[in-house]
């Protein structure tokens, strides 16, 4: 079975977020979180060992920039690695409307209003009032939609914006709740949905400076909370199991650094 550990205590930093530019001011604001990210990989793995000796040696922002390092010249998901696009002003009619907070689920557009310290709201319901607008939103669909449309045009807004919007999300969505839950952010099939769209934005951009080094770390600090509520809150059966089991199995394989990869490959077979 796969069991991955559920890490809690949080700093209180969604309630005054602004953009974190580095790697340092990350491991400020959650030091509990990067040193969890730590015990949860197989330092001993090969081409690790630059990140294990910062860790041994207490230097845990040399740490995260070893472990950065080594992603940029890995093999992981090498079928999502992309070459960068010309840079260019070309525009997309739908990556547009997502720079403007504009939404589109179930053929209902509406604006994502933002909350006060300048986050998107994602609890936001649409503009019918229901969960079902929210659980799309927090799918991260949007974020293909945006990598698409700058490897089309090259235009640095639409990677810039996926950039914006995962830390909006990593910080808001704190605290993770670890129980089974069916709330905006944590119910079974969007954390599945989000997970995989997560592997190809992070892949996808691997090359690029648009997804910067410090959002790069904040989504490696949530992966163990994606996999531990894909095994151990999933469905009992059925397609959404299907679907839970699937992202389980891609984030597993995308980042077997973690302990529990191999662990979360069997399960979900």
């Amino acid at each position: 079975m796969c069991v991955m550990i559920v890490f809690s205590p949080e700093l209180s930093a969604q309630q005054r977020w602004q953009k974190i530019k580095t790697i340092e001011e990350v491991y400020s604001l959650y030091p509990e979180r990067v040193n969890h990210l730590f015990q949860s990989l197989d330092l001993d793995r090969e081409g690790l060992q630059p990140v294990k000796d910062a860790v041994n040696k207490g230097q845990v922002v040399d740490a995260c920039n070893a472990l950065l390092a080594y992603y940029r010249t890995s093999n992981n998901a090498k079928y999502l690695h992309r070459a960068q696009p010309r840079p260019s002003n070309k525009v997309d009619s739908k990556a547009d409307s997502i720079t403007r907070d504009l939404f589109v689920y179930y053929e209902l557009a509406d604006q994502v209003p933002r909350i006060s310290n300048g986050q998107l709201d994602w609890t936001h319901q649409g503009p019918d009032n229901d969960i079902e607008w929210a659980w799309g939103l927090n799918r991260h669909g949007h974020l293909d939609i945006l990598l698409e449309a700058y490897q089309k045009t090259g235009n640095r807004s639409y990677a810039m914006t996926i950039d914006d919007h995962l830390q909006h999300w990593v910080t808001a969505s704190l605290p993770y709740p670890g129980v089974k839950s069916s709330t905006a952010q944590w119910r079974g099939l969007e954390v599945a949905l989000r997970a995989k769209n997560w592997v190809r934005v992070f892949y996808g951009l691997l090359n690029s400076d648009y997804l910067t080094p410090a959002t790069r770390l904040m989504m490696l600090t949530r992966l163990p909370d994606h996999t531990h509520y894909m095994s151990n809150f999933h469905a009992p059966a059925g397609n959404w199991l299907t679907m839970e089991m699937s992202g389980l199995a891609m984030v597993a394989t995308a980042w077997p650094e973690f302990k529990q990869s191999r662990d979360c490959v069997a399960y979900a077979k």
